[in-house]
């Protein structure tokens, strides 16, 4: 319903994600870094934000099956961890969270 409402089709939702599957695949396959593509099946791109929490409503609308937000969370944190450990561990995380507060990067809360 919420497809249609807006004039697409299920059918010209899934070509549009193909479709930026394909450039997402051409830019991964043409760079000279080494990257890493995680599907998780049962996701959306709002399952790793807040949204399934506060908002599930955002994953449902188009329909389909989601994992629930505790397991995307805890794939989410172990993929995370991973990476961070791979990458100098524990110690990486405190010199990332200095350059942030160094920075005074902007936060915001949106709250009711």
């Amino acid at each position: 319903e919420e497809l249609s409402s807006k004039g697409r089709s299920r059918a010209a939702w899934n070509k549009m994600g193909a479709e930026i599957d394909s450039v997402f695949k051409a830019n991964l396959s043409n760079s000279n870094a080494t990257a890493i593509e995680v599907k998780v099946p049962k996701t959306g791109h709002m399952s790793f934000s807040d949204a399934p929490f506060l908002m599930p409503e955002m994953l449902s609308r188009f329909g389909g099956a989601y994992l629930k937000p505790e397991e995307t969370l805890e794939i989410t944190r172990s993929l995370v961890w991973s990476f961070v450990e791979a990458h100098g561990g524990p110690g990486i995380l405190r010199k990332l969270s200095a350059d942030i507060s160094a920075k005074a990067l902007p936060v915001r809360v949106f709250q009711k």
